[in-house]
């Protein structure tokens, strides 16, 4: 159309001014081809420019993804492993701790197994370690201490109630002051009778509540070092019950040496 327009105008126009006109036209028209592809050249580079800005964008984008969720790999790798070692750790403290108490229990147990036969074994000798209860008189009632040293189970329990004593042969000697109203004549009668019968391993007990001058007077000058005083049926048990022992320590050093 632009073209039919062109040569309707050149009809309309003399020859010289249809050449001038013509040149005028031919160099507009070259100048709008030249624009033309000037324009698509701009417009080619401009999307070529943002087609690489863009890739290069996603790229970026891209490779910061990438960095990060290999990041967050390592960390959930890091977190599982430190997870794993304190798992590991802690079964490892466990066992340990499970060990030593095990370890205490049993030497715990061992302990107490090895105190309880020993226990056993000494109360064993105690109530097989000879005793002599003595009252020297005929008037005197049976005493319940010696009842009560029965009941306690001493197996090898010999009363007498004479008062001439005799031979004796016991680990513990019990002279009884108690049961009856002796004169300071009657105990020092009796305490000359157990000179030269007992032996510095042996043990002898005066049951007595009174004061006696008598008995003083055979404290300085004992027939052995073991000499315990008793006032009261509980003092005479203990005393009687620690004389037993001492004679199975005496006895326990004799087997050995």
């Amino acid at each position: 159309m632009v073209f039919s327009n062109l040569l309707h105008l050149l009809a309309q126009t003399d020859t010289n001014s249809s050449v001038e006109q013509i040149k005028l036209l031919e160099q507009q028209l070259e100048f709008l081809k030249t624009s033309h592809a000037t324009l698509q050249d701009t417009f080619k580079y401009l999307l070529t420019l943002f087609i690489t800005i863009t890739g290069v964008s996603t790229t970026l984008s891209t490779a910061t993804y990438i960095k990060t969720l290999n990041d967050a790999r390592k960390i959930i790798k890091s977190q599982l492993q430190e997870a794993i070692d304190s798992s590991i750790q802690k079964q490892e403290i466990d066992s340990k701790v499970k060990n030593a108490v095990n370890h205490h229990l049993s030497t715990t147990i061992e302990d107490r197994i090895s105190y309880l036969e020993r226990a056993i074994l000494i109360e064993e000798r105690v109530r097989k370690a000879p005793v002599c209860y003595w009252v020297p008189t005929v008037d005197a009632p049976p005493p319940k201490e010696f009842e009560l040293l029965k009941a306690r189970g001493f197996t090898k329990l010999e009363g007498r109630s004479t008062e001439a004593l005799g031979v004796i042969s016991a680990d513990v000697f019990i002279i009884d002051f108690n049961c009856w109203s002796p004169s300071e004549e009657d105990i020092e009668k009796a305490l000359k009778q157990i000179e030269g019968q007992l032996t510095p391993n042996d043990s002898l007990i005066l049951y007595y509540t009174g004061w006696s001058e008598a008995i003083k007077r055979f404290k300085k000058n004992p027939p052995t070092p073991n000499i315990l005083p008793a006032n009261s049926p509980a003092s005479l048990m203990g005393n009687v019950v620690d004389a037993a022992y001492l004679a199975h320590i005496h006895f326990e050093n004799q087997r050995r040496y």
